[in-house]
């Protein structure tokens, strides 16, 4: 099965800039909600926002690993 992910450009821009920082080398995380088409062969998935984690909601955070909060992901 086919599965695509769409969303648009003004989340990209915002995921793209929060995940990849030019400042940082550290991993980072965030989800994307998305509400879903479905196909007969294929599934899309509609991005509709996404929600940044800032330190705060992070337990670990290195260049190799981060580790979300059990909080933060219960609250999204």
């Amino acid at each position: 099965m086919k599965v695509s992910i769409v969303l648009p450009q003004s989340i990209y821009g915002q995921m793209r800039e929060f995940l990849f920082p030019a400042d940082s080398s550290d991993e980072h995380f965030g989800f994307a909600l998305a509400g879903i088409i479905r196909y007969y062969d294929s599934r899309r998935l509609l991005v509709r926002t996404f929600i940044p984690a800032d330190k705060s909601c992070l337990m670990q955070q290195t260049a190799v690993c981060v580790r979300p909060d059990p909080r933060f992901t219960t609250y999204v």
